[in-house]
């Protein structure tokens, strides 16, 4: 499993030991701090504003990020909760356990510089009445796309790219108001079956459509379990099959929590549905 510490500009873990021992014994009171979400952690690497220069670290129980910490969190085995004043410094870091929003993380930080429109053509889509037409449009092969020039055939998933990327700059990312409940959640299906670095290109724009109420939950725990199955960690939610079989979970003994954090039936109530279905 390939785990990658999440820090600006791959900095190794030799210098983060250096920051955090140049740090860890000073202490001020800047008032009450903010912990940075997933989003907010993303969009400060996107604006290459992800600054550790006047951050204190220290552990969960207080005391100084040791050498065997620092190993720990370039293994991937620790993460780092990031805490901001009301000017937006990044004043406090807290050592903790990994869990998979870190892993999500990771794998969206790693993928900011994926273009989604690079070697891919523009189809052209006609917003006002895209609802209507969703699922012609999500079976739609390039030898059926009227207009599509044949001499520049792609493969599979880049065509199915093409009309994922050519929807989201004529319409913008759909919700359901552009789409409709029945709609949208066939333009999600489009997301779901892509590559991996589409999926984490968007993953953010699906969970905030499930916040908002366009999709329901269940559409965020499986984009959840496949991004993570897609990039080598563990699935969190049990989703996901493999060959007819259950792709390993992190933390299998507590899967029904989590899924019950989502409004989502038992693990066993889930699989018997698969199977019966």
């Amino acid at each position: 499993m390939n785990i990658q510490l999440s820090i600006p500009n791959g900095k190794t873990a030799l210098f983060l030991l250096s920051v955090l021992q140049l740090f860890a014994c000073q202490k001020t009171d800047f008032g009450p701090l903010q912990k940075l979400s997933v989003e907010e952690l993303v969009q400060r690497h996107q604006d290459l504003s992800f600054s550790l220069s006047e951050t204190t670290f220290r552990s969960m129980d207080g005391h100084a990020v040791t050498e065997e910490e620092v190993a720990a969190l370039k293994e991937g085995v620790l993460a780092i909760d990031y805490y901001v004043d009301s000017l937006g410094i990044i004043r406090e870091g807290i050592v903790r356990k990994a869990n998979f929003e870190d892993y999500i993380a990771r794998i969206l930080i790693a993928n900011i510089d994926f273009d989604p429109t690079k070697d891919v053509p523009v189809l052209s889509f006609n917003c006002d009445s895209l609802q209507y037409q969703m699922d012609d449009v999500y079976r739609f092969q390039q030898e059926d796309w009227s207009g599509y020039e044949e001499s520049n055939p792609l493969g599979f998933f880049a065509f199915e790219q093409a009309k994922i990327v050519s929807i989201v700059n004529q319409c913008g990312f759909p919700d359901v108001e552009l789409l409709g409940k029945k709609g949208l959640t066939t333009f999600w299906l489009m997301i779901q079956h892509s590559k991996a670095p589409l999926m984490a290109h968007y993953y953010l724009e699906i969970k905030r459509l499930v916040k908002a109420g366009d999709l329901n939950e269940q559409t965020l725990a499986l984009t959840t379990d496949r991004l993570l199955m897609n990039n080598g960690y563990l699935q969190v939610y049990g989703s996901q099959l493999l060959n007819g079989e259950l792709y390993p979970i992190e933390n299998a003994e507590t899967v029904d929590q989590r899924r019950d954090s989502l409004g989502l039936g038992t693990l066993a109530e889930y699989l018997e549905g698969v199977k019966g279905g």
